[in-house]
């Protein structure tokens, strides 16, 4: 709200603008409060506010009824006592004496009229040209510099007036500046906020629809890729069908021959044996002849199997079966029942059999005769250059004497034997026998105590049929022992003894001296 003024100095002349702080500036202590005039007494002290003629006026106005126009200038209670036509409002004569001072240069007397109107309200009053404002300048500059806002009817009249072309409202009264630059700001907030929130709007539909766009991509992207992952995968399994199928045509052929000549071999030793038969002197021509036909079916069944293994056929059964029907003491069936009888490494094993080829004649050990393979992860040697190992008394049916067989002290040790790939075995119990191994300095007994007995049908990809962990079985030198197994129907062409963890003796090394397998056995 501006203030009186009737505030203002003598010392301000024509032209100067006065500022709000510069209007609310104390007035001089020795001057009248009304009309300015000087109160100094002859002893240079001022006792009084304001001039005897302007407190009688004040004095007069205030005796008036209370529905009498009042002063409209801001600040002030007194009752008006003339009405300025030039400027349209009211005043007390206190106010009057102060107006006229500051416009007498302006506004002349006569303007000055004492039929006052009814009161409006305090007068704001125009900055440029000193009336009653009735509109407020809503322009931003104007706004911002707090400069023009409050306007009378001559600023927005064109040519002269200097805010014309400006955005202003009326307001009938002017109540404040401070209300006016408000409402404009309020304005100007709401405009803002409805501009932000539109552009808010925009900015999240331009969002939503990069995400729309980002999860097509996406597709898309995840799409092509499970595509070139198909593609590889069909690829890569084709590929590797090939190879599979390469390597296995590859171990026929080699089964093949390892059995023509395996068999080839055998052939070629009862044939001797036949034909040095027959040249033995006889009393009877019986056994001659007997030996004679002999010989004769060897020679037959040799050729067979020649003739087999050049086509490449694994599965010559059916003509050994046509062959060893008139071999005496042969094989003529295609399964043979091995049942575990309570008695281990008796003479029922799988092994026993082979190694009797059928128990046809004396036990031979099947690594050395080439019918089996066995196999072992390393081969202990002593410091004093002894190899306490051989892969043949893994599968030795009775050593005698007793033996050691054991491997290097490395984790994962085993030991193995390998039917190939003729024979199939379907195993319902197995036997371990223990060997005479000693530890050297503390001459303390080892024996596994934590091991798997371990089949496959390849040679390659191996299955647990049994697990042992802290079995102590095996603690006696030359101890043998059986356990159960379960194949579930599963015939397997190798078998090996996994050792997984330390032995009794606290070392890695796999002690065992033999092996036997119970259950049935069948040529592929």
């Amino acid at each position: 709200m501006l203030k009186l003024e009737d505030k203002v100095l003598d010392h301000v002349t024509e032209g100067d603008v006065l500022t709000l702080d510069e209007r609310d500036a104390p007035p001089l202590p020795d001057k009248c409060e009304m009309c300015a005039s000087n109160l100094v007494e002859d002893d240079g002290t001022s006792k009084r506010d304001v001039c005897s003629r302007c407190a009688a006026a004040a004095d007069a106005a205030r005796v008036r009824q209370d529905g009498a126009p009042r002063c409209e200038i801001a600040e002030c209670v007194g009752y008006a006592a003339v009405h300025c036509a030039a400027c349209d409002v009211n005043f007390c004569a206190q106010c009057k004496a102060a107006h006229t001072r500051m416009y007498a240069s302006q506004i002349a007397e006569e303007k000055h009229r004492t039929d006052v109107p009814a009161t409006r309200g305090p007068a704001l009053r125009c900055r440029d040209h000193h009336r009653r404002a009735t509109r407020v300048c809503l322009t931003p500059q104007c706004v911002s510099a707090e400069l023009g806002i409050l306007l009378c009817e001559q600023c927005v009249q064109p040519p002269g007036g200097a805010h014309h072309a400006h955005t202003h409202v009326g307001v009938a009264p002017v109540e404040s500046a401070e209300r006016a630059v408000a409402v404009a700001s309020m304005e100007r907030a709401e405009a803002l906020e409805e501009q932000l929130v539109a552009d808010l709007r925009s900015a999240a539909a331009a969002a939503r629809k990069l995400q729309r766009d980002a999860g097509t991509v996406r597709e898309a992207i995840e799409a092509a890729r499970a595509a070139a992952h198909a593609e590889v995968d069909a690829h890569a399994a084709a590929l590797l069908a090939l190879v599979e199928a390469d390597v296995a045509a590859r171990e026929v052929a080699l089964g093949a021959r390892e059995a023509a000549a395996r068999t080839g071999l055998v052939l070629a030793q009862e044939a001797q044996r036949a034909a040095a038969l027959a040249r033995e002197p006889a009393t009877d021509a019986g056994p001659r002849r007997e030996a004679a036909l002999r010989a004769e079916m060897l020679v037959e069944r040799a050729k067979v199997d020649a003739a087999a293994a050049s086509v490449g056929s694994l599965d010559n059964g059916g003509l050994h079966v046509e062959v060893m029907r008139v071999l005496p003491g042969r094989l003529a069936k295609r399964v043979v029942e091995l049942p575990y009888n309570g008695v281990s490494f008796d003479e029922g094993g799988v092994l026993w059999w082979i190694g009797t080829t059928g128990k046809t004649r004396p036990y031979e050990n099947p690594h050395r005769s080439g019918a089996v393979l066995a196999r072992m992860s390393s081969t202990f040697v002593a410091k004093d250059g002894r190899v306490l190992g051989d892969a043949a008394h893994f599968v030795q049916h009775c050593p005698n004497p007793a033996v050691c067989n054991s491997t290097k002290q490395e984790a994962g040790s085993w030991m193995a034997v390998d039917f190939g790939m003729e024979w199939r075995v379907e195993p319902t119990h197995y036997c371990l026998r223990a060997d005479i191994s000693v530890i050297f300095t503390t001459r303390e007994r080892c024996h596994p105590i934590h091991w798997e007995l371990q089949a496959s049908t390849d040679g390659k990809v191996w299955v647990a049929l049994r697990r042992h962990g802290g079995d102590k079985a095996l603690e006696k030198a030359d101890a043998t022992v059986a356990w159960e197994v379960e194949a579930r129907g599963h015939g397997y062409r190798a078998f090996r003894v996994m050792q997984t963890g330390l032995n009794n003796a606290g070392v890695e090394s796999l002690c065992c001296s033999g092996i036997e397998l119970y259950g049935r056995l069948w040529r592929v």
